[in-house]
């Protein structure tokens, strides 16, 4: 491990960052909006890092600010396009006035992107990403081990005190984001050193936030449908409309009490002490 790797492997998320960029300015379809939010989610995850690290040196609300209307725009069309795969494939007359509304709302919401997109400053964020990698080759070995290890064990730690209320669907959302910071770092680790055993706790992480976004998904899709005007629905729609919030509601609750107890095993006291 070395930090020029670190270095290279920020590079990597930049470039990846300004294709997405590029990608989702030509066409704001689910897999680009998807990608683009996900590339500012890593790039988050190492300015988090560096500015924990380097303290005295970097801070990283500069580079959140640049992202941030961008990343916001880019998780409401995200929310709605998951919303409507979510309801579309079901044929449900009940379903019907919903879904016309998810296509309406969705229209407005990706001019909304597209204004962001137009807005973003790529120069500033060129800038200050330049700083980024100097700052990244200028740390030893030694400090990048020791602030990855101290950065997991502290988010693991955050982590466990949310666990004691669940469940518990504040709580859920933090662990989410929370979880997702690590397996960040730990690809960060894992593309660095090629651990077998770093490779190991990373799928798990991956397969625990996997199942926090699925319960996510339906969460925002739950809110959504309460939140829609049923006036225009014949009764016999509207007990049709409610039974299907109902019967998810159900499921959820279900969901929620097994990622707890996944959470409550792999974040046990002896895991990242």
């Amino acid at each position: 491990m070395n930090s020029g790797q670190c270095s290279h492997y920020y590079q990597q998320l930049h470039n990846r960052f300004c294709t997405h960029l590029k990608g989702v300015r030509k066409a704001q379809s689910i897999d680009e909006v998807h990608d683009i939010r996900v590339s500012i989610k890593k790039l988050r995850v190492m300015w988090m890092l560096l500015g924990y690290i380097k303290k005295e040196k970097f801070s990283k609300e500069g580079l959140f600010q640049i992202v941030h209307k961008l990343f916001k725009s880019a998780g409401v069309v995200r929310e709605t396009q998951i919303n409507h795969s979510l309801v579309f494939k079901h044929s449900y007359q009940y379903l019907h006035s919903f879904v016309t509304e998810l296509q309406e709302s969705l229209k407005d919401k990706k001019n909304a992107l597209y204004k962001q997109i137009i807005k973003f400053d790529l120069q500033k964020f060129e800038k200050d990403s330049k700083k980024v990698k100097l700052l990244l080759s200028d740390i030893t070995v030694q400090e990048l081990i020791d602030g990855c290890n101290q950065f997991i064990t502290k988010e693991a730690e955050i982590i466990r005190e949310l666990i004691k209320s669940l469940p518990d669907t504040r709580r859920l959302h933090k662990i989410r984001i929370h979880s997702r910071v690590i397996r960040e770092i730990l690809s960060l680790v894992h593309e660095i050193s090629q651990s077998t055993s770093v490779k190991s706790e990373l799928k798990k992480i991956k397969s625990i936030n996997e199942k926090l976004g699925d319960w996510h998904d339906i969460e925002i899709l739950i809110e959504s449908m309460i939140e829609h005007d049923l006036s225009s629905m014949k009764s016999q729609q509207k007990r049709q409309f409610r039974g299907f919030i109902s019967r998810h509601e159900t499921r959820q609750k279900q969901r929620e009490k097994e990622i707890a107890e996944n959470l409550k095993k792999y974040f046990k006291p002896s895991k990242f002490p």
